[in-house]
C-alpha cells in the first residue's frame, strides 16, 4: 500500500488528501497548527468533499519527527508556505523515511541560503520534485503566448 504524508492542512493539503484517498493510498496529514488540523477535519474537508474521510490520519506536528510507528513514506508532500519549505525539507531528510518528496509552490524564497551538499548527498533512489500548479493555468498560458509574440 502506498503511504503519503502531507505537510499542511490548508487548501492544498485538503486537495492532496482527497486525491490520495481516492487513489486508495494511506494518507497522513500534519500541520504546525493543531487548529488547522481541526479545521481541516471539521470544516474545510467536509465542505469541499461532502464529509470527513476517517481513512485520513491526522498526526500532531510535534510527534511527526519522533513517531517510531509511522511507515516509510512513498511520497511526502510539502504544501506549506514557501518560506518554510527549505527548513522543513532539511528536517524531513534528516528524520523521516521516504522515497520521494514533492514540494508544492517554489522551492525556496528569494536569497535563502541553501545547503546543496545536503541535497547532493541524497541516495540515488530518493527524489525531490518541485511543482507549481500556476504554470498550467489559463492566465499563465496566455502570458506565455504574449511573450512568444515579442
Amino acid at each position: 500500500m502506498t503511504n503519503i504524508l502531507i505537510f499542511g492542512a490548508g487548501s492544498i493539503g485538503n486537495h492532496f488528501a482527497n486525491a490520495s484517498i481516492k487513489l486508495g493510498y494511506n494518507v497522513y496529514v500534519t500541520d504546525i497548527s493543531s487548529y488547522a488540523l481541526t479545521r481541516m477535519k471539521k470544516e474545510v474537508y467536509p465542505r469541499r468533499y461532502g464529509k470527513w474521510n476517517d481513512k485520513i490520519k491526522l498526526v500532531k506536528y510535534k510527534s511527526i519527527f519522533n513517531n517510531t510507528e509511522l511507515p516509510i513514506f512513498d511520497l511526502i508532500i510539502i504544501g506549506t508556505p514557501p518560506k518554510t519549505h527549505y527548513k522543513l525539507l532539511t528536517k524531513i531528510i534528516k528524520k523521516l523515511s521516504f522515497q520521494k518528496i514533492m514540494i508544492e509552490k517554489p522551492f525556496s524564497v528569494y536569497r535563502e541560503k541553501i545547503n546543496y551538499n545536503l541535497l547532493n548527498k541524497l541516495p540515488k533512489n530518493k527524489f525531490i520534485f518541485v511543482g507549481d500548479n500556476h504554470s498550467i493555468g489559463d492566465g499563465f498560458l496566455y502570458f506565455v503566448s504574449l511573450l512568444k509574440k515579442i
